[in-house]
This record gives structure tokens, sequence and C-alpha cells, in this order.
């Protein structure tokens, strides 16, 4: 039978107190004095940003973004450090490690978001193939999702350079951010046009059925008439032989 491990060291509480780890170390509430700027700022970003972006992907798509919830693992691990620590200069190295996790994880939200919108586009492209869109919002429509989805495109391209530059992480929020905000539109662009696709596919199938009735009416008038034309053929010959 496999044995159960318990977590070791300070990632259990001692059963002492609440404040105190397995180490013996205890967390210090003090140690974030001076630091509100760092706390309201990462906290404020998951409150406006992080956990939006997660929510969408997650109504969406059904399931969380790993890459999202690794970087808050890790966020929130040097938080902690930040709190057990005596020295402050280590208090501020863990705060500014917690941050840039902080700013990595709605980087990867933008991503995963922009992700999930982007797949409505690709299943409205798919499931109304050979259907003539062009007629929605009265020719409006095809153009306007096509810039949309091109602009978004280019976002993409220029966060992805962005991102080679490992040392760029405020660049790169503010680049996938923007590229974000072009699939948000192209979504809600999408939505708002849903009845008026659905309308015209439909148009379009009645009008097919349409035009399917009238080429099998077509022919068996045609299979008639020759049944016909034969039929008096052959009675003209036959009264023929019989005078």
């Amino acid at each position: 039978m496999r044995e159960e491990t318990r977590p070791s060291g300070p990632a259990m509480m001692a059963g002492g107190g609440e404040d105190e780890w397995a180490d013996g170390s205890e967390v210090n509430a003090e140690n974030w004095r001076g630091h509100e700027d760092e706390i309201n700022r990462m906290f404020s970003l998951y409150h406006k940003t992080i956990n939006p972006m997660v929510s969408i992907y997650n109504s969406l798509e059904n399931k969380f973004p790993d890459a999202v919830l690794n970087e808050l693992r890790a966020a929130f691990s040097h938080m902690t450090q930040s709190l057990l620590e005596e020295d402050p200069g280590e208090v501020g190295r863990h705060l500014d490690k917690a941050e840039r996790h902080m700013k990595r994880a709605a980087i990867d939200g933008f991503k995963y978001a922009a992700r999930a919108y982007a797949r409505l586009y690709d299943d409205i492209k798919a499931q109304y193939q050979g259907v003539d869109l062009s007629f929605v919002r009265d020719g409006r429509f095809l153009p306007e999702v096509t810039r949309l989805r091109a602009e978004a495109s280019r976002l993409l391209h220029e966060a992805k350079l962005v991102e080679a530059d490992v040392h760029a992480d405020e660049k790169m929020f503010e680049a996938y951010g923007a590229m974000y905000a072009v699939y948000a539109e192209l979504y809600d662009y999408l939505l708002d046009n849903l009845d008026a696709i659905e309308t015209i596919s439909m148009r379009a199938a009645g009008s097919e059925e349409s035009r399917r009735k009238e080429h099998n009416t077509d022919r068996i008038i045609a299979v008639l008439s020759l049944v016909i034309g034969t039929a008096v053929g052959i009675a003209g010959i036959i009264i023929g032989a019989m005078i």
C-alpha cells in the first residue's frame, strides 16, 4: 500500500498557533508596512484583470488556465515568504518577484481569454462555410469582421515580438492587453450579428431546397414527356400496322 506523504517545513502550519509554521517561523504582517503601493498594485491587478480573464476562459472553455494558476501560485509563495523574512531587503526582493509573477499571470490571462474569444470566429467560419454572408448588415458585416480579425492578428504578432525580450514585462502587458481588447471587440461584434447570420443561412437553405425541388420537378416533367412521347410513337406505329 502506498504511504501518504504529508507536507513538511514552511508548507504546513504547526499545531501551536495560527501564525506559526512547522519550522518555527512566524508570519509578520508588519513586514508589509512601507510596501503598501506594491501590495495595492498586485491585488488591484488581480481584481481588475486576472480574475476577469480567468472567468472568461473558464466560462467559454469550461476549464481553468493552468499557466495563470501557476503564476498566481508563484506570486503568493513570494508574498508569503516576504511575511516570514526578518531582513527588510529580503521582504522587498520577494515582493518584487511576486509582482512580476502577478504581471505574468495577467499577460497569460490575456492570451487565454483572447484564444477563447477567437474560437467563436473559427466556429462561425466553419459552420457557415458556403453561406453567402455578404448581405448581413447590408454588406457591412464581412468587411468589419475582416478588419477586426486582421487587426487582432497583427497585434498578436507584435506582442509575440515584444515577448522575445525577456525583460519587457510592462511592454508585454500593454501589447497583449491591446491584442485582447481587439479580440473582445471581434467576439462582441460576432455575437451581436449571430441572429442575422442565422437568418441569412436559413434563407439560403430555403432557396437551395426550392431550387432542388424545382430541379427535381423539371426532371420528372422531362421523363414524363419522354415516356409519353415514346408511348404515342409506339401507339402510332401499332395503329398504322393495324390499318
